[in-house]
């Protein structure tokens, strides 16, 4: 490989990629996987703890502390709680570890042990509402806790509160309530560092649940995972845990099965080398480490009385093999024989996959990255009214280079409803084709199409928090925002936003600060690789808002208000300009029924200016769309005639023509566009370009 340092300027590294001697940026500090993420590790405390529960010989307060380097364990008299304490759950700071809730009482308090000195703090300010078998996760700065059974008569609970680690402060959280009451969720939690998971339990008295629900740290909203669920019979957790790719659900009755959830792929699957070989260990905990959950205590149901069958050993499921092995008598919790006990580590914020540097190294080199496709695409829709049934799945290529359409074989919209009404978004490698329907049924469906292939790929779990109808999408290389839109009838229409990360393909509600200014659907938008203009739409026709990606923040731009009401139209740019195109105006019947004119948005002055009449549209088009590369915008199907034109607008001069061979295969409407190259995305996948085009 050669030299990558003294890198000066975009031609230089696009250069370098093309040659195949470039190495991308999470990978420049490969021989230390500290920053595989892109950020510097803070070094985590090496230790974890095992506390509470029902104890034997010792009372049930004892707290024995875990070290993971030397797998040895010890009592650690300074941690032990200042009560009996069981069947309670923890979260993780980075510094402290925290439980709450949990029996006999139920309780309702909470504390904290710093791992920088094995120290135990009471927080007597810290009250939820009582409650045992209460499940907890959360990130790097607050914990949340959930679910259980409440005091007398023994409710069954669905409520969430949050501990923010800053202030060692409570809050209730309505919008990260379980979709259902669960009990038994200690030991049934796992987290990632930007979503809780929260596996089986039971309503109880009553069916078992085997399904997941997924907190959204970000917005802190809780759903269903779609397609995470566990066979029935293994809603009782004898530990949970994982890294940032992937969590384990160990089952704690029965046959023992282990069970993996890999968060790209949103299911989980058996872990055959594991399920059985785990140490019989009912009402048991496991302690999340940085390779691997370490379960210890509970008790061997095969020997009675039960106080009798505690145990003090402990196991360890590697991730590296994904195999269970029995640790060395030094690893035991000291004298104790623990039952429903909890534990903690700063590892359970999702963190178990950073490890220190690697003293010997890998050689890495990096794939080549071919240009990014010259094609542009039409998604679904409907088609003119010639056709019966006249809904289609069907997606339309428009080859730039050539000026020619066809449509794919064998390639066809999966979870969207028919491309009807979707938004769609690009990068250099994929598309994601979102949402869509009439507005009193839209879908959350998404549909993750390959620029290489040209093939849609279903990506389980990857959904719309909220479904759409009319909503639009903009977006730069690393991620996208579908944004407004219209719900259902029962729901008020939308100002939110829902941001995709495309490198872990992951769809969650953004901050409010991306929300829109007012509310609009049937918009259009355009923009650059750093920020991106949503303008128009129903039912505020000029307005036009700016998303800046790197803050997540959406705001009206009063000087870019459009020149005519427009609604249900097509937008595409280059480097310098946006062009919105068609569409209709207020009212029903609209008036006029149909545009032609072309406003141009200006970047560095944030103006639209209409195009004179020679530059307009072959034809009146409503509800058509667009796409382009660096050089041309293509604005092709709508009504109410001529579904089929296709319009070629060249930006150096801002001139429009019909290219009657770029014409589409079956006239589209309601349609949806998108390319490789529109709004000066990179030429080459990944990579901001110079002057390649």
């Amino acid at each position: 490989m050669s030299e990558t340092r003294g890198i000066f300027g975009l031609t230089q590294a696009v250069d370098q990629k093309l040659d195949n001697n470039w190495v991308p940026l999470d990978q420049v500090w490969h021989s230390d996987s500290r920053f595989s993420d892109g950020k510097a590790l803070q070094a985590l405390p090496d230790v974890g703890y095992v506390m509470g529960g029902y104890a034997s010989p010792q009372p049930g307060e004892p707290t024995s502390k875990h070290v993971f380097s030397t797998g040895t364990s010890s009592y650690a008299p300074s941690a032990n709680l200042p009560a009996s304490r069981q069947n309670a759950d923890t979260a993780s700071s980075t510094v402290n570890g925290y439980y709450g809730a949990g029996g006999p009482g139920p309780e309702s308090d909470a504390g904290k042990i710093s791992y920088s000195n094995d120290t135990q703090t009471f927080l007597p300010s810290v009250r939820i509402v009582k409650r045992s078998e209460v499940g907890a996760t959360g990130p790097k700065i607050a914990g949340y806790f959930m679910g259980g059974v409440g005091g007398a008569p023994y409710p069954k609970l669905s409520t969430t509160y949050k501990i923010t680690y800053s202030s060692d402060s409570p809050s209730s959280v309505p919008g990260a309530n379980l979709t259902g009451t669960r009990r038994y969720m200690n030991n049934q939690c796992f987290s990632n560092e930007t979503h809780g998971h929260m596996t089986g339990g039971q309503s109880g008295p009553g069916p078992e649940y085997t399904n997941t629900d997924r907190l959204t740290y970000a917005t802190e909203t809780t759903a269903v995972y779609p397609g995470a669920t566990i066979p029935s019979g293994h809603n009782r957790a004898q530990a949970t845990g994982g890294n940032e790719t992937v969590g384990y659900y160990v089952q704690q009755y029965g046959d023992r099965a282990v069970h993996k959830i890999t968060y790209s792929s949103g299911t989980f699957a058996e872990v055959p080398g594991a399920t059985g070989t785990m140490p019989v260990r009912n009402s048991g905990t496991g302690m999340t480490g940085p390779d691997g959950i370490y379960l210890s205590g509970g008790e061997n149901p095969s020997i009675s009385p039960s106080v009798q069958g505690r145990l003090s050993s402990m196991a360890k499921l590697a991730y590296s093999t994904d195999t269970v092995s029995d640790l060395p008598s030094s690893a035991n919790t000291y004298s104790a024989k623990y039952s429903g006990s909890f534990s903690v580590s700063a590892f359970d914020s999702g963190l178990g996959d950073r490890q220190p540097p690697d003293p010997t190294p890998s050689p890495v080199t990096s794939p080549a990255l071919g240009p990014a496709p010259n094609f542009g695409y039409f998604a679904g829709g409907q088609l003119d009214p010639s056709y019966s049934p006249n809904d289609t799945s069907e997606i339309n290529r428009i080859d730039f280079s050539s000026d020619t359409s066809s449509i794919l074989p064998g390639t066809s919209l999966v979870n969207v409803t028919r491309g009807h009404r979707t938004a769609a978004i690009s990068n250099g490698f994929n598309a994601y084709i979102a949402g869509g329907g009439i507005s009193q049924n839209p879908s959350g469906g998404v549909d993750k199409f390959s620029h290489s292939t040209q093939t849609v790929n279903t990506a389980p779990g990857l959904n719309l928090p909220e479904s759409r109808s009319g909503s639009v999408a903009i977006g730069n290389v690393t991620q996208g925002y579908f944004i407004g839109g219209s719900v259902p009838a029962s729901s008020p229409n939308k100002t939110s936003t829902d941001k995709i990360t495309y490198s872990v393909d992951l769809i969650q509600r953004a901050p409010t600060s991306a929300n829109m200014s007012a509310v609009r659907y049937y918009a259009a938008a355009t923009g650059t690789p750093s920020v991106g203009y949503n303008a128009g739409g129903y039912t505020n026709y000029t307005k036009c808002d700016k998303m800046v990606y790197a803050t997540d923040t959406c705001s009206n731009v009063p000087s870019a208000n459009m020149n005519d009401n427009r609604r249900e139209f097509g937008a595409t740019g280059n480097s310098t300009h946006g062009y919105y195109a068609g569409g209709m105006g207020p009212g029903s019947p609209q008036t006029p029924s149909g545009r032609s004119n072309i406003e141009r948005l200006t970047y560095s002055n944030e103006t639209f200016s209409v195009l004179p009449s020679g530059s307009n549209l072959t034809n009146k088009s409503q509800n058509g769309a667009a796409a382009g590369n660096f050089t041309h915008g293509y604005f092709a199907g709508g009504g109410p005639s001529n579904y089929t034109v296709v319009d070629k607008m060249t930006y150096s001069n801002d001139t429009n023509a019909r290219v009657p061979g770029a014409d589409l295969t079956k006239g589209q409407y309601r349609t949806q566009g998108f390319g490789a190259r529109m709004n000066d995305l990179p030429a080459v996948g990944g990579v901001l370009r110079s002057n390649i085009v």
